[in-house]
């Protein structure tokens, strides 16, 4: 015989909150994203100029498309279902992150919003790319409603 049992609890009861060390979820390299609905050559040219900086940065450039674009964007919180690209930009020590937002400044025109799990400094630029209009009202209504002290992630 198995026996099953599901109980809601609260994030401090199933994790300490006390570290040996301070743990802010994020490794020390700067990250940020974007999603690209074409690549055009002035994007390939403005990619290729961030990795060949005097202080590059790490592009990387995950296909997007196929399932990833069959639900409707109203049904996820990843409404992007046009863009064809996730373009990811990540600085390294010892550059940090002016070194990604210097590198960045070109690419960015060229985005159509942003996928918040790949920015390591999240901000309400970031969220409003992330989760546009109705769907970020939605998105902010979840995280206070199961997140109620924010202790999992801040909510702008």
């Amino acid at each position: 015989m198995t026996v099953q049992e599901a109980h809601i609890a609260p994030y401090t009861a199933l994790v300490p909150t006390q570290h040996l060390h301070a743990n802010n979820g994020q490794m020390t390299s700067a990250t940020t994203n974007g999603l690209l609905t074409d690549m055009t050559p002035d994007t390939a040219r403005a990619l290729v100029a961030a990795s060949a900086r005097p202080r590059p940065v790490l592009v990387q450039l995950r296909s997007l498309g196929g399932a990833t674009h069959d639900p409707a964007p109203s049904v996820t919180a990843f409404t992007h279902r046009h863009q064809n690209t996730l373009v990811i930009g990540s600085a390294f020590p010892p550059s940090g992150r002016g070194a990604l937002a210097a590198a960045w400044a070109p690419v960015a025109p060229h985005t159509d919003g942003a996928y918040v799990n790949f920015e390591s400094a999240p901000d309400e630029t970031t969220f409003a790319r992330a989760y546009p209009a109705a769907t970020g009202t939605r998105v902010t209504g979840l995280w206070k409603h199961y997140d109620p002290d924010s202790l999992l992630r801040r909510t702008p």
